[in-house]
């Protein structure tokens, strides 16, 4: 009985016990069973976005859009990292991708959900990239994602700070 509750609640399916004497009746017909089970689907609920710092120092990264990662609300996965800049610091993040046209978001704060610019194809080809010179002091955040939504594979981030 254990396993089927745990198979139900991860089909994300929700079972209800309704008393018959609550049920509308059809044909005149009465009685009936005690119990009637009503079956309702309930959306999962969306996945975390989930932030890996990066602290103050250039980097480059080599990782993959999964359909574990969260989704952007067009159905694009993303992952998002954080940096921190001080006013005047001059930054430029890239990302690299064969497996899919890659998209690069930059966002005010250590989460991806404040956009302040953005690039589909700076580079050559499909890969994007977005450079500035900080006038604000602060945690910036970039979401690694795809173009179009549902695409997945392995992709290259740089990021470089001076």
């Amino acid at each position: 009985m254990n396993r089927f509750l745990s198979a139900l609640a991860a089909s994300a399916l929700v079972l209800a016990a309704v008393p018959a004497s609550a049920r509308p009746t059809s044909g005149g017909r009465d009685g009936g069973a005690d119990l009637a089970v009503a079956v309702a689907m309930t959306a999962p609920a969306p996945p975390q976005s989930r932030t890996r710092h990066l602290g103050t120092v250039s980097r480059d990264l080599e990782e993959h859009l999964t359909r574990s990662d969260p989704t952007t609300g067009d159905g694009a996965y993303f992952d998002c990292y954080s940096f921190d800049l001080r006013a005047g610091q001059q930054f430029a993040v890239a990302m690299f991708s064969v497996d899919f046209d890659a998209y690069l978001s930059l966002h005010a704060g250590g989460e991806c959900n404040d956009e302040i610019a953005s690039d589909d194809d700076g580079l050559e080809g499909t890969d994007p990239v977005i450079e500035d010179t900080i006038v604000r002091s602060g945690r910036y955040s970039v979401a690694a994602t795809s173009l179009y939504s549902g695409e997945t594979g392995l992709y290259g981030l740089t990021l470089i700070i001076k």
